[in-house]
């Protein structure tokens, strides 16, 4: 960005003046394809999640008798397995013409 023009703008209000920058030429870059993130939930992926549960030793949780430690232990499991079972992916989206 090489031809710009930059002057103050005098309020009248303060010590301090505005500034204003205006561009004369911009390269634009192709648009970036957006997307999001959906996680794929349906019967299979939640009996999978239920089974994992089932099975995970909750003892760290109980080892503690502090209630904090006890919930984020408990917390960190809960996601770690959620998180495995129920993993993040990313959807292009397409804009419709």
């Amino acid at each position: 960005m090489r031809d710009y023009t930059i002057r103050p703008i005098i309020n009248g209000l303060s010590d301090h003046d505005a500034q204003s920058i205006s561009i004369h030429s911009l390269i634009q870059r192709p648009p970036h394809k957006q997307y999001s993130f959906t996680r794929k939930i349906n019967e299979h992926t939640i009996n999978d999640f239920l089974i994992k549960l089932s099975y995970e030793n909750w003892e760290t949780v109980f080892s503690t008798d502090e209630v904090n430690k006890m919930f984020n232990s408990f917390l960190d499991t809960y996601l770690k397995i959620f998180n495995f079972s129920f993993p993040l992916k990313r959807v292009y989206i397409t804009k419709k013409k």
